[in-house]
């Protein structure tokens, strides 16, 4: 089982929120899987936002795809979470104003202390930069993007998965993620 710790996000190092898109972030999957014995099944982990990053890499990778034994998607981020009330008009907003304002950083709309009851755990990653709750506007608009490609490519996904869904997830689009599912070949 391999698992990839993106840049800027959970305990890997590099850039937080600045300079961040989901297709950027392909060739750290690229570097992993260079690093694994072709003679072993291969097993790959993804959350969140790391189920979207390896699921359009293997969209744009059937060979890869293809040779699998297997993939989890824990919370997989198919989708905004419906409490956001993200449209086609904000995505629209967002993608126009990207063009302008990359950088520009924007409350993720989540409450980061509901990731955890244990305040010296949460305490230590919002002090460490380990769970920043702000995107920018470049990555979001990478978000947009990712999400069609995963829903308009759903019906080539062959390669076995699992799923890992919290019905009580605010942070990511259990409907979403169903609605992809229901569209694969796996």
């Amino acid at each position: 089982m391999h698992l990839v710790d993106f840049e800027g996000f959970g305990f890997s190092g590099g850039k937080r929120v600045a300079g961040l898109k989901v297709h950027s972030m392909h060739s750290q999957v690229s570097s992993l899987l260079a690093q694994t014995d072709p003679n072993l099944p291969l097993f790959l982990f993804a959350h969140s936002m790391g189920c979207m990053i390896l699921s359009t890499y293997l969209s744009q990778n059937p060979d890869i795809a293809a040779r699998l034994a297997g993939v989890v998607y824990s919370a997989p981020f198919f989708g905004f979470p419906e409490h956001l009330g993200f449209n086609a008009v904000r995505a629209g907003v967002v993608k126009a104003l990207s063009l302008h304002l990359e950088e520009f950083a924007l409350s993720a709309g989540l409450s980061i202390h509901t990731n955890s009851r244990n305040k010296k755990y949460m305490r230590g990653m919002i002090t460490g930069m380990k769970a920043i709750p702000f995107v920018s506007l470049g990555l979001m608009s990478s978000f947009i993007t990712a999400i069609k490609q995963i829903h308009n490519g759903s019906g080539k996904v062959t390669y076995p998965y699992q799923l890992v869904l919290g019905e009580k997830d605010t942070t990511v689009n259990n409907k979403m993620t169903k609605e992809w599912h229901a569209k694969t070949r796996s």
